[in-house]
């Protein structure tokens, strides 16, 4: 009697576990929508009469929001539940405030206003990660790179899904209400579902199967939001009709439903396995260190992953919010560029996937995942080199860009399942946030800083040689991004060092027992 009791008590303890997972990625999917901001911010700088200067700073503000790092304590010291409501409401008023400005007829100072309201549903997003990633790690602690991974992946490919929702039915300031009611809407009705559950003693290798398949829905639906995005540019004349549109969006609707969801059937198909399999996962003391923040501050570990992640991110950052910029002073077409959005996009989903599912593997092997940084920081290092050695060249600036992508969503697995594994489980959220800060740093040093300083420079040059009076902001040549590839490349460089004697000092932690 008692063992039956036990197993029926294990298989609850399963089955809610995957309910808080299932709550977790409809969570980050709402906060993943900041990445859509690209979509209606010329509705914002036409309406309010906003130069390009002002909208960059708006979109700082949003980053600053997102990643100024109290979202962490506040998910560690009253829970990821009460987190996420309060995501849930701050993302909900900031979106409001922008579709409000967007309907006015002007405000007092709407650069202000506008930067407000992004630091707002910023700050937000940043509670919707924090909740989602703290609760998923903790619920599954010897998946956490995949769970992180998957988890991360749907933030990243959130803005493709809302364009494809919504975007295309309705206009760009309606996308803004759109945007405040799905981001409010949906964390505030998941957010129960993220009271901790237990860990079951479950078998690993199902687990992981398991994750696997909702890895491969996430690929699947990455690889079709690619498909229908590049059918939109090549053949622009198929969808005219409001139905195809329409369609499109009740697939989106069905797919994130298919990868947020884990049908009982899947739980009665692992429980076969757990029959036959093997347990094959080590024990390791990575993850089972508890260092309160105060005590990570004074760690070199902390600031060699600080000083690892900053570069990665600056160059992610700069071409992400460059990309336009990029492909059209090659020459590309409005077409292309759209192609590239796309292709960087994914690349990012992939990378997240293929993050967490490689730092398992090292993990399993008694291996240490921050070797997977040293490669991170590596290839965005190359991708700059080649972005710089190209010149003009547009197939090879989309290989490169393409690169930097899927390096940019590997550091995003990366960062928490590194804090996790070196600072410990128990404040995953706090130690999170206190390496988010050197993303920000990136962002102003490689995006804010040297990107527009260089292109600006090169743009002036550009209209002095101009004999027409074109006053067109744009910069032509290879010339405009030139000094920013060669200058992040170098930074990258001194990320991988760094990141690789955080290898060194670390390798420890992964020694099986």
């Amino acid at each position: 009697m008692a063992t039956a009791t036990t197993t029926t008590t294990t298989k609850a303890a399963a089955a809610s576990r995957w309910k808080v997972l299932g709550g977790a990625l409809l969570v980050i999917t709402s906060g993943g929508t900041v990445y859509s901001f690209g979509s209606y911010s010329s509705t914002l700088k036409s309406r309010l009469n906003l130069s390009q200067t002002e909208l960059d700073v708006a979109a700082l503000c949003a980053n600053v929001g997102t990643y100024i790092g109290s979202a962490g304590f506040v998910v560690d010291r009253f829970g990821a539940t009460n987190a996420a409501y309060l995501g849930s409401v701050l993302i909900g008023l900031g979106y409001t405030g922008l579709w409000l400005l967007a309907l006015s007829n002007g405000v007092a100072n709407p650069a202000f206003a506008v930067s407000f309201s992004c630091f707002v549903w910023g700050h937000g997003a940043g509670y919707l990660d924090a909740a989602a990633i703290s609760v998923s790690i903790k619920c599954f602690p010897k998946h956490r790179g995949a769970i992180v991974g998957l988890a991360k992946s749907l933030y990243g490919l959130a803005s493709s899904l809302v364009v494809l929702l919504a975007a295309y039915v309705v206009g760009q300031t309606t996308l803004i209400a759109v945007l405040a009611s799905i981001a409010f809407v949906l964390p505030a009705w998941n957010a129960p579902r993220l009271e901790e559950a237990p860990c079951p003693d479950e078998d690993e290798r199902a687990t992981a199967d398991r994750i696997d398949r909702a890895v491969l829905r996430v690929v699947f639906l990455a690889i079709a939001a690619a498909f229908v995005a590049i059918l939109r540019v090549v053949a622009p004349g198929a969808w005219t009709s409001i139905y195809a549109n329409l369609a499109v969006s009740v697939l989106v609707l069905v797919g994130l439903v298919a990868v947020t969801s884990f049908a009982p059937g899947e739980q009665r198909r692992d429980e076969l396995r757990e029959l036959l399999a093997e347990e094959t996962v080590g024990s390791s003391i990575a993850g089972t260190i508890d260092y309160a923040p105060a005590r990570a501050v004074r760690e070199p570990t902390l600031w060699l992953l600080f000083v690892s992640v900053l570069p990665i991110a600056g160059a992610g950052l700069a071409t992400i919010n460059n990309l336009g910029q990029i492909m059209s002073a090659r020459g590309a077409a409005t077409g292309t560029q759209d192609v590239a959005v796309t292709m960087v996009s994914v690349a990012n989903c992939l990378g997240r996937l293929a993050a967490g599912r490689l730092s398992d593997a090292l993990s399993r092997r008694g291996l240490p995942r921050t070797g997977l940084l040293v490669l991170t920081s590596a290839i965005a290092c190359v991708a700059m080199l080649e972005l710089y050695a190209t010149g003009t060249s547009i197939s090879l600036a989309l290989v490169g860009v393409v690169a930097i992508g899927g390096a940019y969503g590997m550091l995003w697995t990366l960062i928490p399942t590194l804090t996790s594994d070196i600072f410990g489980m128990r404040r995953i959220g706090s130690n999170y946030m206190l390496t988010l800060p050197s993303v920000v740093l990136g962002s102003v040093l490689f995006s804010t800083v040297l990107a527009s300083t260089v292109y600006s420079d090169h743009e002036s040059r550009d209209d002095d040689d101009d004999d027409d009076d074109d006053d067109s902001d744009t910069c032509t040549g290879s010339a405009c991004f030139a000094t920013t590839f060669l200058v992040t490349a170098a930074a990258c460089l001194l990320g991988t060092l760094a990141a690789a004697a955080l290898t060194l000092k670390t390798r420890h932690l992964y020694q099986i027992k």
